[in-house]
């Protein structure tokens, strides 16, 4: 522990817990200023200036005399620097704490405060951690956000963008593995990943639009990985997408697949055909089976769960109506509606029990509709519940998350 002289200002190392009854320099008490988190290697080598002079042992007489008291607003006496004066010159013991802390989160407190100056190695991940053992491979999609504070530069200087202080996710490989890891978002994104030994990697655009990618092969380890934005406190909500699996010799298989809008067909005959509306009895309700395999990202940044390339329902819509589409599963399923125009609206739990539900005002055209599966590559059967009517007044409803 980093600890300063109330008198003299002079730095100490003490071990935590320590007491500490009388500064080695001046003969004063000391309390706590500043402290890192983290350190590695131990207490750090601290030494005083020349006019400090030099220490006296614990226990000896004090030749230096006591320092004179201090009282807020008092001249101080010549030569003497009263505590208050301290603080450029503890700020410059705390920049050399700094320096020799090694990898890790820096986090300072002075007289009281604190606050967070880098990625921290040890926070636990926000969405979790990823554990593959070579399985078949596996895809994952989370949907979150960032803010981010921290410029990655400080950890890399050829990267780019802030993240926040704490990663988004960690991959912990027990083998050799192909791993894809990618955003979907309308916002301009960066990425960093960071393995237990310090190897960086960043990217910036390298996905679809302004989103990153990182397509690599990864050894046996533990990698955090952090989404940033590319400007400085500005929040997004993105998709992040991780494709993990064992590696394919070169020429052999084509690598992990990066999936975009073009791999959906809205336009394909649905696999449980044509509805018209409004000429439909009320709760039309067919069934089906679905395994989702494209992220459902690809049409929209807030869209979740995994969908067919196809559709499974096409909504003829011969005048404006209102329309409520459900699904029932003892699966967890989400829902996709586009209109011809491409506007998208979809959604995950709102009809309960892990359920979808989506209400809009329907315009006329045709309408696709898909019923996703949450997890990708899952099988699950549903019933797809539809009921329209002509809306009573000319006010526009539309609910749901586009």
């Amino acid at each position: 522990m980093l600890l300063q002289c109330d008198q003299c200002a002079a730095p100490h190392n003490v071990p935590d817990g320590s007491p500490v009854v009388r500064c080695s320099f001046c003969g004063g008490s000391t309390h706590i200023v500043f402290g890192a988190a983290g350190m590695a290697g131990g207490p750090m080598p601290v030494g005083g200036p020349a006019q400090w002079g030099a220490q006296v042992p614990f226990g000896a007489p004090n030749p230096y005399g006591a320092p004179p008291p201090w009282t807020p607003g008092a001249q101080p006496m010549p030569g003497y620097v009263p505590p208050r004066a301290n603080a450029a010159r503890g700020v410059i013991v705390a920049a050399l704490a700094i320096g020799m802390m090694g990898a890790g989160a820096a986090m300072f407190t002075l007289r009281g405060g604190s606050f967070t100056r880098a990625l921290s190695y040890t926070a636990a991940p926000v969405l979790g951690t990823l554990t593959l053992a070579g399985a078949p491979a596996v895809e994952r999609s989370y949907t979150t956000s960032v803010t981010g504070t921290v410029a990655a530069s400080t950890v890399l200087t050829t990267c780019r963008g802030y993240m926040q202080s704490a990663p988004h996710l960690t991959l912990r490989l027990t083998a050799p593995q192909r791993v894809n890891i990618h955003t979907t978002s309308d916002l301009d994104l960066t990425m960093l990943v960071r393995d237990t030994s310090g190897v960086v990697r960043c990217d910036d655009d390298s996905g679809q639009g302004l989103n990153p990618m990182i397509d690599t092969v990864l050894a046996p380890g533990t990698y955090s990985v952090w989404i940033g934005s590319f400007t400085r406190n500005l929040s997004a909500n993105f998709t992040l997408n991780a494709s993990i699996g064992p590696i394919i010799p070169e020429g052999l298989v084509p690598t992990l697949r990066q999936w975009t809008v073009s791999d959906v067909t809205p336009l394909a005959p649905p696999t449980n055909g044509v509805v018209a509306v409004p000429q439909i009895a009320q709760d039309l309700t067919t069934n089906g089976v679905v395994t989702g395999a494209i992220p459902a990202s690809v049409l929209g940044a807030n869209c979740r769960g995994y969908i067919t390339a196809a559709p499974q329902v096409q909504l003829a819509v011969a005048a404006p109506s209102h329309g409520t589409l459900r699904t029932t599963s003892t699966n967890d399923l989400t829902l996709v509606l586009r209109d011809e125009q491409g506007r998208v609206f979809c959604d995950d739990d709102s009809g309960g029990a892990l359920q979808p539900r989506l209400t809009v005002d329907l315009t006329s055209g045709a309408w696709s509709v898909w019923v996703g599966t949450y997890q990708a590559n899952f099988t699950s059967p549903f019933a797809l519940h539809v009921d329209a009517a002509l809306p009573t007044n000319g006010a526009a409803r539309r609910r749901g998350r586009k």
